[in-house]
C-alpha cells in the first residue's frame, strides 16, 4: 500500500469521525431540549443541563473552526506551490511537489481532538445528569 493510500484512509476516517461528532453534538442538544423545564410558553434549562448544552455548542464551534483553519492553511499552501518554479515542459497540475510540511496539519489535528474531547465530555455529563434524574 502506498503512503498516499494511508493518507487517504486517514482523511476518510477523520472526516467520518468529524461527521459523527457533529451528529452526536446535535443529538445532545436535542436530548437537552426534550428534558428542558417548561413553564407555560417559556422554557428554562437547569444548570445541570446548561453545562452540556454549552459544551455541545462549543464542540460544534470547534468543528467549524477546524474546517475554516484547514481551508485557510491548504489554500495558503497551494498558493505557495503555484508560485514555485517547475521544470519546463511539466504540467503544473500534475507536477509532484513532494510531501508538505507536517507542521501545517498540527492546528487542524488539535482542533479535531479538542472537539472530540469536548463532545465526549458533554455526553458523559449529560448521561450522568439523565441517570441521576431517572434514579431520583
Amino acid at each position: 500500500m502506498k503512503i498516499s493510500d494511508y493518507r487517504a484512509d486517514y482523511y476518510f476516517f477523520t472526516g467520518k469521525a468529524s461527521e459523527i461528532v457533529r451528529q452526536l453534538s446535535l443529538a445532545g442538544i436535542a436530548v437537552v431540549w426534550i428534558f428542558k423545564s417548561t413553564d407555560g410558553t417559556s422554557f428554562r434549562l437547569s444548570t445541570d443541563l446548561l453545562i452540556p448544552s454549552i459544551a455541545f455548542l462549543v464542540s460544534l464551534g470547534f468543528d467549524l473552526a477546524q474546517y475554516v483553519v484547514a481551508a485557510t492553511i491548504w489554500k495558503k499552501h497551494y498558493r505557495s506551490l503555484e508560485e514555485q518554479e517547475i521544470p519546463s515542459g511539466e504540467d503544473r497540475e500534475e507536477f509532484d511537489f513532494g510531501p508538505h510540511d507536517e507542521k501545517q496539519e498540527r492546528p487542524i489535528a488539535a482542533l479535531f481532538w479538542i472537539k472530540i474531547a469536548i463532545a465526549s465530555t458533554a455526553w458523559f455529563w449529560l448521561t450522568s445528569v439523565l441517570i441521576r434524574r431517572l434514579i431520583s
